[in-house]
């Protein structure tokens, strides 16, 4: 069984969802993208990159940053991920039928690089134009908690409220520490997600330094390609996923719909390297959140970036923890699709899979081109496939080795129950 959490005693459910990316706006949007194998990678086209060596990315269209509400606050507060953020959070309320947050709902907002597309607008602004140029909005835009101060003004809620910044995991965090608070009682609710608006100009060519990046400028749609032998790189991404999670029993009393419960969350560091993935740990982050080794997980919804060494190792890891049973687990990375959402990408990974529960479909690795001996596990090439998924893994890694791992189980028809 999956492991419930140290003490842990009540239960925690995902009852809404939203979510912001290449794709359009929308969970469902990101959904069709995904389970068809549609790219939403394209040339930027909101700055000049003809010098770069990279010169796209999975970008969310400046339309959607337009929001189609009233907001009580100055939208020039508001850096570009924090408006993400709302969007995402705003469908998850109203797809969890919910107008009126209850007012101690915490807001857990993860964010890697939280304001740096306004910080290096206004870094630019000032060393070629003066310091007169930067605007007097520049402290609250590049606050790492501009998103999560946001979405308590918005929704009028006053509970605890974090960003929490631990790389490519750090949405992960968020949900998994969403989830605890519920279960040991601190909160009955909870809007738990992140969000991530990485690409400016400055941001994009220091990734470029890093040769971290594919530089298939030609064919943007299969620059990602997760597991296969010729993958080049990750593609940067941007968007917001926010998912709302509600204590079993409020959920259940209010006649909620509902996604999955959430019974798993383990974290750990690799203690290794700032760049290098460790093998050892990602395999004791996995067996921490998945302690009943002979019921398998349905899917796994992994990291996979596209990388050379990263993937090969998180293949590794999986087979490390469940061991030739692993063979018979179908994993996927939607990366191929959205990017490398950075801090966004294990919220956006949890509503694919939350998703795929739903829909009892599990999403493609699309782009998969080469058999790697390297990641010989079932990747799930190219093609979506119809199977019930009732437990699932989502997978987050991240450079400086935070790793966070979220184990989602569906349940059973509550009906009876209200």
């Amino acid at each position: 069984m999956l492991q419930k959490g140290g003490g842990l005693k009540r239960r925690v459910v995902v009852t809404g969802m939203g979510a912001v990316a290449a794709t359009g706006m929308g969970k469902e949007c990101l959904w069709e993208a995904v389970k068809s194998g549609r790219s939403a990678v394209r040339r930027i086209s909101h700055f000049d990159t003809a010098d770069y060596r990279t010169r796209i990315a999975a970008s969310v269209e400046d339309s959607i940053l337009q929001p189609s509400f009233d907001m009580r606050t100055d939208q020039r507060l508001c850096d570009s991920g924090s408006l993400m953020a709302l969007i995402a959070a705003r469908e998850a309320c109203a797809d969890a039928n919910i107008e009126h947050l209850p007012p101690a709902t915490a807001v857990l907002i993860g964010s890697a690089v939280a304001g740096i597309r306004s910080l290096d607008i206004q870094f630019q602004n000032f060393y070629t134009r003066g310091k007169r140029s930067v605007i007097p909005q520049t402290v609250p835009l590049t606050m790492a908690n501009n998103a999560s101060a946001l979405l308590a003004i918005e929704l009028n809620v006053a509970g605890p409220n974090y960003t929490i910044c631990t790389a490519c995991s750090s949405s992960s965090h968020a949900i998994g520490w969403g989830y605890q608070m519920i279960a040991s009682g601190q909160v009955d609710t909870c809007l738990a997600g992140g969000a991530e608006s990485p690409l400016s100009p400055g941001h994009v060519q220091a990734w470029d330094r890093l040769r971290a990046l594919s530089n298939d400028n030609d064919s943007p749609e299969r620059a990602c390609r997760p597991f296969s032998r010729n993958r080049s790189g990750l593609v940067l991404g941007e968007g917001a996923g926010m998912l709302l999670l509600e204590e079993w029993d409020a959920a259940l009393k209010r006649g909620a719909k509902i996604y999955a419960e959430v019974v798993a969350y383990s974290s750990n560091c690799d203690a290794y390297s700032f760049l290098q993935p460790s093998e050892a740990a990602q395999t004791r982050c996995m067996g921490a959140a998945w302690i009943d080794r002979n019921i398998l997980p349905d899917y796994i919804c992994a990291h996979a970036t596209g990388t050379a060494d990263g993937d090969r190792v998180e293949i590794q890891a999986i087979k490390n923890c469940f061991g030739p049973a692993a063979s018979v687990v179908a994993i996927s990375s939607i990366k191929a699709i959205i990017g490398h959402t950075l801090g966004a990408s294990g919220a956006l990974a949890a509503i694919a899979t939350l998703l795929a529960m739903r829909d009892e479909v599990i999403p493609p690795t699309a782009n998969y081109e080469q058999f790697d001996p390297g990641c010989d596990l079932d990747c799930v090439p190219n093609e979506a496939r119809s199977k019930p998924v009732r437990r699932a893994l989502v997978n987050a890694f991240a450079f400086g080795g935070s790793n966070a791992v979220l184990g989602f189980a569906a349940v059973p028809d509550v009906s009876v129950l209200r």
